[in-house]
């Protein structure tokens, strides 16, 4: 292992920290799981405005209560219908789609659809955002 490798401390305890931190972020998840009884294996998904009353902090964090919704459509209405976004807007100037989409999948999907003479290389289309932890 390197030397100057990311390290994941442990928050919830003083021997996991510093030099001693683990080199892997599973080895954390699995020490706060059997250790210290936090259930890091929780799916959901949080909304990444901070200003939001679904925010929530990190799941690693010592004051996370949860994700702010159980599925992905959950959490994809709520980022349409509070914020007006999606990570996959059409790039398409004057496309009408509205909302834009959760996949990069559906997107590539609607432009080979909608737009067949956009000349557009897929590979590097990149979300505007990710949701924050699915695990």
């Amino acid at each position: 292992h390197r030397s100057d490798a990311p390290r994941f401390p442990c928050l919830h305890c003083n021997r996991y920290s510093g030099v001693n931190a683990f080199k892997r972020k599973d080895h954390l998840e699995s020490h706060l799981r059997s250790f210290h009884g936090i259930g890091v294996t929780s799916v959901g998904y949080s909304c990444h405005h901070m200003d939001c009353k679904e925010f929530r902090l990190d799941r690693l964090h010592p004051d996370f209560k949860g994700h702010a919704f159980n599925t992905s459509s959950e959490y994809a209405r709520h980022m349409r219908h509070i914020h007006d976004e999606s990570p996959y807007p059409c790039p398409i100037n004057g496309c009408s789609r509205v909302g834009g989409y959760f996949s990069k999948k559906s997107l590539v999907q609607h432009v080979k659809k909608e737009h067949p003479e956009a000349n557009l290389d897929f590979e590097t289309i990149v979300p505007l955002f990710q949701s924050q932890s699915r695990n």
